[in-house]
């Protein structure tokens, strides 16, 4: 029973370490590593880092104002062909 204890803790602290060089929130990362031991420590180093989600968010962002663009662009000319 103590060797499933330090190894939950050793998951938990593991899975902040982790979390902390990919720049994530360390607490959570604490408790899914205090939940689920080894398989958190697996989802800790799946998990991607904070940098990559910054940037993926980044050219979303710029993809729906090139869409937004678009749509204005089709409106206008949608209503261009209406008057005529």
């Amino acid at each position: 029973m103590l060797i499933a204890v330090v190894i939950w803790m050793v998951s938990a602290v593991l899975c902040a370490l982790i979390a902390k060089d990919k720049e994530r929130d360390v607490g959570t990362f604490v408790v899914i590593g205090l939940l689920f031991g080894v398989f958190g420590i697996l989802y800790a180093v799946a998990a991607r880092s904070s940098a990559y989600l910054a940037a993926r968010n980044e050219r979303l962002a710029a993809a729906d104002a090139r869409d937004a663009e678009r749509a204005r662009k089709a409106d206008i000319s949608a209503d261009l062909i209406r008057k005529i």
